[in-house]
């Protein structure tokens, strides 16, 4: 590599890390004007890793013996499994 080469690199890696600070301050700002955003984005990757129907699991094992309510649970872990089961499907016929 040339020394013309090496500051050519060096100056798009300058510009690079410009970018990204720049970047960078553009969303602090972004979350100090709108901060439920990020509790926004938050929960849709919460919900986007199958959490809720881990904890309708949990809840179902942890409730004492009321049977109607460990088949509301189980019915709401059913339907959770087969709505993402289904959106995922969906989106890969799209």
């Amino acid at each position: 590599m040339t020394a013309n080469e090496r500051a050519i690199k060096k100056q798009l890696l300058i510009i690079k890390g410009e970018a990204l600070r720049i970047k960078l301050q553009l969303e602090l700002n972004s979350l100090r004007r709108h901060p439920l955003k990020l509790a926004k984005v938050g929960l849709q990757a919460w919900f986007s890793n199958k959490r809720l129907s881990e904890v309708l699991t949990l809840l179902n094992d942890w409730l004492p013996g009321d049977q109607r309510g460990q088949r509301w649970l189980k019915l709401g872990a059913r339907a959770w499994f087969l709505w993402q089961a289904g959106r995922k499907f969906w989106i890969k016929r799209s």
